[in-house]
């Protein structure tokens, strides 16, 4: 097992967390705008 491959997995893991965080929170918002909050 190469050295960075923990790291890498780490980024990866990372990187695909701030990305579902971002989509929930877009869909959360234009659900608001969509219910007239």
């Amino acid at each position: 097992m190469p050295a960075f491959y923990p790291a890498l997995t780490v980024a990866l893991v990372l990187a695909c967390a701030w990305a579902a965080v971002a989509g929930l929170r877009r869909a959360a918002r234009r659900l608001d705008e969509r219910s007239g909050r």
